[in-house]
């Protein structure tokens, strides 16, 4: 089994590597560094944040809303770290570093598929007021990153959303199984690259159960 995983991890990354698109951004390499620090430095890490203004500027865009709950607008990343803490803030970053990596430029289908990541994600949250032993901001992470695999297929292969979008319809098997057809490898596979690469790796969701897991990943 750990032969096989290996092999996928292999396939994924030159996959990924294949379309240059870099792993994971320094940036974030440096952010989770610090976040796992025995002392994290917050002021280093809002310096970190606020140095890409528009990052910062997304981020703010992002826990403003009353999804959040917020008791006051939060108006600079220190007092969003303040405000959601270091891990929520951290999930959010990495979120909008992702879409960054693969920017809606890339098309109508692109964007598509970030407004359907992100509603996806918010249900995800959502569905957390159930499941009571799940964080929201680890929901939403999940659930922006359940599919992250489809973006660079989309990239490698130009007709890839018309193509399986026409096979989904005359077939009764899975996504993955038809894009393994198609692509010779599926969004899974390389989304557990991805993930992992991306410093989310089986630990940063240690905290959702199996049954958890299932039910967020089918909502």
């Amino acid at each position: 089994m750990q032969q096989d995983l290996a092999v996928i991890d292999q396939e994924a990354e030159q996959l990924v590597k294949s379309i240059g698109i870099p792993p994971c951004p320094a940036f974030l390499t440096s952010l989770v560094r610090e976040m796992r620090s025995d002392d994290p430095d917050f002021n280093r890490i809002a310096k970190l944040i606020s140095g890409d203004v528009g990052l910062a500027a997304a981020m703010l865009k992002t826990v403003n809303p009353a999804f959040y709950g917020l008791p006051t607008k939060a108006t600079s990343a220190q007092q969003a770290l303040v405000l959601l803490g270091l891990r929520t803030v951290t999930h959010l970053v990495t979120g909008l570093l992702l879409q960054q990596a693969f920017p809606v430029a890339g098309g109508k289908f692109m964007e598509r598929f970030w407004d359907m990541s992100s509603n996806i994600a918010a249900v995800a949250a959502q569905i957390t007021r159930q499941i009571k032993s799940v964080s929201r901001d680890e929901a939403y992470t999940f659930g922006l990153f359940r599919d992250c695999g489809m973006p660079p297929l989309m990239i490698m292969f130009a007709d890839y959303a018309q193509a399986l979008a026409a096979r989904v319809a005359h077939s009764e098997r899975s996504i993955s199984e038809l894009e393994q057809e198609y692509c010779g490898i599926d969004h899974a596979q390389i989304g557990r690259y991805l993930a992992k690469s991306w410093h989310l790796s089986e630990a940063d969701f240690a905290g959702l159960s199996e049954d958890a897991q299932q039910v967020l990943a089918q909502n």
